[in-house]
């Protein structure tokens, strides 16, 4: 790939965004899902162009854009937790200089600037907030991406279930 890369620098940014885009197609554009593709569609634009996207104004466009295509999302609570979380972690980066930082202390402080950010919002629309969503964030994170590229993989080339199954 770093071939392809080098010669074509602006593939694999394309590449992405058709990716991302269909991806999300594929799970019937749910606002957090479409809130991230826009906010690296945003990312990946900039790269096509050369420019540093801040992700900030990647949150911003995208929850402008969002609402100009359904105004009424601004009150849905799916909108409201994926755009306050999202800002929270970004904001978090930049306080607390998180990217500097090693896997697990960036993952621990993500996850606790998300909840602290969401916590008005969850006991407002829920009624309820559940401590132990601090553990699980921690625990179970590492292991999504794991899990969405192998739920990826076994979409695409169905035959290797049939040696997972036996393995289970």
């Amino acid at each position: 790939f770093a071939g392809i890369n080098n010669s074509y620098p602006k593939f694999f940014p394309l590449f992405s965004l058709l990716f991302m885009w269909f991806y999300a197609g594929m799970t019937g554009f749910r606002t957090p899902i479409v809130r991230a593709v826009l906010m690296l569609s945003f990312f990946n634009a900039g790269e096509i162009v050369e420019r540093d996207i801040d992700g900030i104004n990647s949150i911003m466009a995208a929850a402008v854009l969002m609402l100009l295509l359904n105004p009424y999302s601004l009150f849905d609570a799916s909108f409201q937790l994926s755009f306050v979380a999202t800002a929270g972690i970004i904001l978090a980066c930049r306080r607390f200089n998180l990217l500097n930082r090693n896997f697990f202390h960036g993952l621990a402080f993500s996850s606790l600037a998300a909840q602290a950010a969401v916590f008005p919002l969850l006991v407002y629309h829920f009624g309820v907030f559940y401590p132990a969503g601090l553990v699980n964030n921690f625990l179970f994170l590492p292991f999504t991406g794991l899990l969405l590229i192998s739920a990826l993989v076994f979409f695409l080339f169905p035959f290797l279930c049939i040696p997972l199954q036996y393995l289970l």
